[in-house]
């Protein structure tokens, strides 16, 4: 079998696509010495309940632009999460976060209304951990909320 000739088009079909893989390729890598991190201006909360009664409270909350409501037991003397909003260009806030808070008594079948917060006011709620706001003015806030045998008279 004789080798087959390789002609001038042939070869520079070869050539052409070589060199096009080769720019392809290397557009990808990143040349820069000074590549920094991307970082979207976001801030993000948690949100606790503070429950220092004798009783387990049934929490019934609304999200700030929601019309379905959500719920979650707290626990009888004891600080429980219910909720985490993280917010693009700001940082949360309760006001913000939150539409409504309500707090009955009792097992969901037979519940009894014993609070409800509405309007949701900042300064009811206690910061108790920031990370993040030394370097930017977004970062992450713990709120929390404390509910006494007195709040439920």
């Amino acid at each position: 079998m004789k080798p087959r000739k390789t002609t001038h088009m042939q070869t520079a079909k070869i050539v052409f696509t070589c060199l096009f893989l080769g720019m392809a390729l290397s557009s990808c890598l990143d040349n820069s010495t000074d590549s920094k991190p991307i970082i979207e201006p976001s801030g993000s909360a948690d949100y606790y309940i503070n429950n220092q009664t004798s009783i387990a409270l049934n929490l019934i909350y609304r999200i700030s632009g929601n019309s379905a409501d959500s719920s979650k037991t707290i626990p009888k003397e004891s600080s429980t999460k219910f909720f985490r909003d993280g917010i693009f260009g700001a940082n949360p806030s309760p006001s913000r976060s939150l539409d409504k808070i309500v707090f009955y008594k009792g097992s969901s079948n037979s519940s009894e209304l014993i609070l409800t917060i509405k309007p949701i006011k900042d300064d009811q709620w206690n910061i108790t951990e920031e990370k993040g706001f030394e370097e930017s003015e977004y970062g992450f806030r713990k709120y929390e909320l404390t509910i006494t045998t007195e709040d439920l008279q």
